[in-house]
């Protein structure tokens, strides 16, 4: 083995060392970096101060680039901590797999085939946004997208659920959102999540097919400069599980 991996989490995350990112990675250990990746779900890579070119190279490795990333369809992101506030900050992220292992049986039942809605908008509301015009809907339409997911790497089952997921389509919005909610208060319990805690020179990468994540609240007079790339899916999850979107209720 090329590189150290240490287990950050009992279902997801691993630091990563024995290797340096500002140089060019070699094809052996690039493969073993991608095996990690598929086995934990995100990988912590610390004491890399990379440039933004070295960065982007890491990433392209993992495929194509995203150059307005948003809800459609990102494979994968990474962050590089560059500047960081006293405290505060951090990353949490809740392992859709294990939730999905989770459940009861009957329940996945329910869940397998169902269709979700996802839209900026619905995401941008909870928090206060409302103020959207025609061009900002005709740029980022509402996204189908599987409920539940396969990882064609690793064989494992995922919910795929995120804050811009809206409604079931097909189902009444409100009985639609209920479930929603549900699931992430479900996928969100504390035996789901692993919390970074950043120090600058950290590159971390996580995969957004298994993975919901949200920053932690930091004092704003400081500053907070994490540099991100985003590598884009193959196809929408609905052509990956062989699905169609059902007509609307």
């Amino acid at each position: 083995m090329a590189i150290e991996l240490t287990p950050l989490h009992p279902t997801l995350g691993a630091e990563v060392r024995g290797v340096g990112l500002t140089r060019p990675v070699m094809p052996e250990v690039f493969a073993e970096i991608d095996g990690a990746f598929n086995r934990y779900g995100i990988l912590v890579f610390p004491e890399q101060p990379v440039t933004d070119e070295q960065q982007l190279a890491f990433s392209r490795l993992f495929g194509p680039l995203e150059v307005n990333p948003n809800y459609a369809g990102a494979k994968m992101r990474l962050l590089s901590a560059r500047e960081l506030p006293e405290s505060g900050g951090e990353t949490e992220f809740a392992d859709l797999r294990a939730a999905w292992d989770a459940l009861p049986e009957a329940r996945k039942r329910q869940l397998r085939g169902l269709v979700v809605e996802h839209s900026i908008f619905r995401s941008r509301s909870q928090i206060g946004f409302a103020d959207f015009n025609d061009e900002i809907f005709k740029e980022l339409p509402p996204v189908p997208q599987a409920l539940v997911r396969h990882h064609p790497a690793s064989g494992r089952t995922s919910l795929y659920l995120a804050s811009h997921a809206s409604h079931i389509i097909g189902w009444p919005v409100e009985e639609g959102r209920a479930l929603i909610e549900e699931l992430i208060a479900f996928a969100t319990q504390r035996q789901f999540i692993y919390q970074h805690r950043w120090t600058v020179g950290d590159l971390v990468m996580w995969d957004n097919r298994c993975t919901m994540h949200r920053g932690r609240p930091y004092d704003d007079t400081q500053r907070r400069v994490l540099h991100r790339t985003t590598v884009s899916d193959v196809a929408n999850t609905l052509e990956q599980e062989n699905l169609v979107a059902p007509a609307a209720a």
